[in-house]
């Protein structure tokens, strides 16, 4: 390249970032005021930020919760000094683990045990370790399959013999077993693994006919407040299940594995409340749908068929009247008011709407989130920020089509998700909307729209 071609080259490129660095000069010196023209006048006058628009919540008991289908089971009493005594226990049935063509000559029963893989527990570890009694009994019959709605609070009792299988009076400590992680290990009565011998092999077809399942279930035997537990157990895992061990004329050390773990397998929670140890204001939220949330606004959140929390808009409804807008950002922030180690708190929360026909109805949030394949803990929210002891959700899609009459105006509902309400085990406390510090509220960025 010549020096002349090069100069006229080099001197184009010299030209423009001469101009780019006198704007870049020009944008600095007057930052606050670039790019206003492109803001058509009287917009920022429409911008209006407000965290006062009226909203109200109460306390209600949920009782019509599907307890079957799940994969952890719950067992434990435990005794809370703000939602009263919890109990919980569950019924499986079982499966092959691999069949058994023949259990060899003159088997005879060493021992019988069910194992329990542990999954988590709820209190302290030291109320955990406090003395407790756990219970196996047999059903006397078939469990039926779930009828339309699922097995539900109101149906969930199964007959059992009321000898018990087996009994362990421990203070749980779950020992570490091998590569099979960490299990609750509870001796069985040898008669049950003779009743299994006494066939002449095991299969899919037969187990039912010698064990038609089973229930577990655990009391705190050290009375008073905040003593006993809550356990979850992993049912879909194969180390869950009844092993007979045995040994035969000629060679020792056989096993014969059940499992709760199958395709086939049904598990049931069934968890009640004694609600007359539990905090004062807690009954009579409970019990009074009247109750003055102003006076006491604390809200409270439980699992199973406990406690949700419903949570109303009017002031939308006057918001509406002001002509239309445009909602750039809302939030719904609901703090948490008890911060206390021993009670740990959901990890996530959700709301959602019902239907006409009072189903589980997510927001368009929510269903935004998932069409374009957005994290929900990013975008839609409801997970426990521990920094500011809050959930925090984003409905900005529907506010907007409250706002602009696509949508009615219903009932949010505070809760669990429905995944984890039926196999969930901690309980939260929060702060209401008339909670005169740091109260439940909603956020919104809002842009009037001008004629």
């Amino acid at each position: 390249m010549d020096m002349q071609n090069w100069l006229g080259l080099n001197g184009r490129f010299l030209v423009f970032y001469s101009i780019l660095a006198c704007l870049f000069i020009s944008a600095c010196g007057t930052q606050e005021e670039y790019g206003t023209d492109l803001i058509p006048p009287g917009w920022n006058d429409s911008l209006q930020m407000t965290d006062t628009l009226t909203v109200l919540a109460y306390c209600t008991p949920d009782d019509t919760l599907q307890m079957n289908g799940v994969d952890f089971g719950i067992i434990g009493q435990f005794n809370d000094p703000v939602f009263g005594q919890t109990n919980a226990l569950f019924y499986s049935n079982l499966s092959v683990a691999s069949p058994v063509q023949s259990y060899g000559p003159n088997p005879e029963i060493d021992s019988v045990v069910l194992y329990l893989k542990f999954a988590d527990f709820y209190g302290k570890n030291t109320k955990l370790r406090s003395l407790m009694k756990f219970e196996v009994f047999e059903l006397t019959n078939e469990m039926a399959e779930p009828p339309a709605g699922g097995y539900t609070v109101y149906n969930t009792n199964f007959p059992v013999n009321p000898l018990p299988l087996g009994v362990l009076e421990t203070a749980p400590l779950f020992p570490v077993e091998g590569t099979e992680g960490t299990v609750l290990k509870i001796r069985l009565n040898p008669s049950l693994g003779t009743r299994f011998l006494e066939e002449d092999s095991l299969n899919a077809s037969n187990i039912k006919s010698i064990l038609k399942g089973i229930m577990v279930r655990a009391t705190c035997l050290t009375p008073g407040t905040g003593n006993g537990a809550l356990m979850r157990f992993q049912l879909n895992s194969t180390v869950s299940g009844i092993r007979i061990y045995y040994r035969t004329a000629n060679q020792s050390g056989q096993v014969v594995r059940t499992t709760t773990a199958s395709s086939s397998a049904l598990h049931v929670n069934s968890v009640s409340y004694d609600r007359s140890s539990a905090n004062p204001d807690l009954i009579q939220k409970l019990q009074d749908t009247q109750f003055d949330y102003s006076v006491q606004p604390n809200l409270y959140i439980q699992p199973f068929q406990g406690i949700r929390v419903a949570i109303s808009i009017p002031g939308l409804d006057s918001l509406k009247k002001a002509g239309p807008m445009v909602v750039n950002r809302a939030e719904l922030i609901i703090p948490v008011a008890e911060d206390d180690p021993e009670f740990g708190r959901p990890n996530s929360l959700i709301v959602y709407q019902l239907n006409e026909q009072g189903q589980f109805q997510l927001l368009s949030d929510v269903l935004f989130a998932d069409q374009y394949n957005l994290s929900l803990s990013t975008f839609f929210g409801g997970f426990y920020d521990a920094n500011k002891k809050e959930y925090r959700f984003r409905i900005t899609r529907h506010i907007h089509e409250i706002l602009n009459g696509s949508l009615p105006n219903k009932t949010l509902w505070l809760d669990y998700s429905i995944t984890n309400k039926n196999s969930s085990l901690p309980r939260v406390v929060l702060r209401g909307p008339k909670d005169p510090q740091n109260k439940l509220r909603i956020e919104l960025s809002l842009t009037s729209i001008q004629d």
